[in-house]
């Protein structure tokens, strides 16, 4: 897949590359059998050079644009995705434009259909949180013709438009305020690296710590924590090795919550340092630093990157790092 080319084909332009008349072309795309047969087996042939798709969207927009904008979501279920879901659909809506969303669950085999089905609609574009960063969906013909936005999860090889939160800076103001307020022994908790945030908060904070000459202490970083359970069993299995960290690097909010229901349970203070807030996290009997931001301006911008690439198809790829606000809650309270 590639950034889009200056317009669509259209049926005109089958017709001509096949040399029959557009009422014959169309009778073709549109199933018509009693199209001689050697007729229809040119415009067909022409339809798969050209990378022209029939338009199954009745509304169109001028020169042949659907009105409608394609969102593959990576989990519905995850507050956070459904979030910049929203986003981008009040952004669209402002715009008079409809958003067909699906999601992909996290399965890049699911994706793939995902993507074939949503481009056969011939949106005016398309807004992605990849699956799995390191798995880049085939590009179907008609997808040469649609411009890509990435969210939060890029691929980072290709020339698409992204936005995604600052996660390098959210994450070394974090750790920067923790070390700030005496913390010193840290833990590091971090979802799947398939989620490339996870990869770059855990960089930032590496980096973040050995510039005050820290780190994390040995055994004390853990990969691949999904969800509250998995977080909550995580940090159960750092504790039952007898080490105590003053404060546990979180690379979410549900890692979070996780993190906090084991700490809390087990009548500890340490510090939960994580990149989102989370539900009470300033009623908690502990220090809760968090980096706040709000998921759907992530969508919001997502929109308005894919409006811009439609107005000027040969623009430079951009790509959008949105801030984090910090939050200190301290035992009940906040900084």
């Amino acid at each position: 897949m590639s950034v889009p080319a200056a317009r669509r084909p259209t049926l005109k332009d089958v017709a001509h590359a096949a040399g029959v008349s557009l009422k014959t072309a169309s009778r073709v795309v549109n199933g018509v059998d009693s199209v001689d047969a050697a007729m229809a087996s040119r415009v067909r042939a022409a339809c798969a050079r050209l990378g022209y798709q029939r338009n199954g969207s009745a509304a169109d927009l001028r020169g042949g644009v659907s009105s409608t904008i394609g969102l593959i979501i990576r989990d519905i279920t995850n507050p956070f995705y459904a979030a910049i879901a929203a986003g981008a659909m009040a952004a669209a809506d402002e715009r008079h434009l409809v958003v067909l969303a699906a999601s992909s669950e996290g399965r890049v085999g699911h994706e793939q259909l995902l993507l074939d089905r949503l481009l056969d609609r011939r949106p005016s574009g398309m807004i992605v949180t990849p699956a799995d960063v390191d798995h880049v969906p085939t590009g179907t013909e008609q997808s040469r013709f649609v411009p890509f936005v990435t969210v939060d999860t890029d691929w980072p090889d290709l020339p698409f438009d992204h936005v995604s939160l600052d996660n390098d800076g959210g994450m070394t103001r974090l750790v920067d305020t923790a070390i700030s307020a005496g913390f010193r022994d840290f833990a590091l908790i971090v979802d799947s690296f398939q989620l490339r945030t996870m990869w770059l908060r855990r960089e930032a904070a590496h980096a973040a710590l050995r510039r005050h000459g820290l780190d994390v202490a040995p055994g004390q970083e853990m990969i691949g924590a999904h969800t509250i359970d998995d977080a909550a069993a995580v940090m159960g299995d750092l504790l039952s090795r007898g080490h105590r960290p003053d404060a546990v690097l979180c690379g979410n909010n549900r890692i979070a919550l996780g993190v906090a229901s084991t700490v809390v349970a087990a009548g500890l203070t340490t510090a939960i340092v994580c990149f989102d807030e989370f539900p009470l996290a300033d009623a908690l009997p502990v220090d809760v630093i968090a980096a706040e931001f709000d998921p759907r301006d992530l969508g919001r911008t997502a929109v308005e990157l894919l409006l811009s690439r439609l107005e000027d198809p040969d623009a430079p790829p951009r790509r959008v790092a949105l801030p984090t606000t910090l939050n200190h809650h301290t035992s009940g309270g906040r900084r």
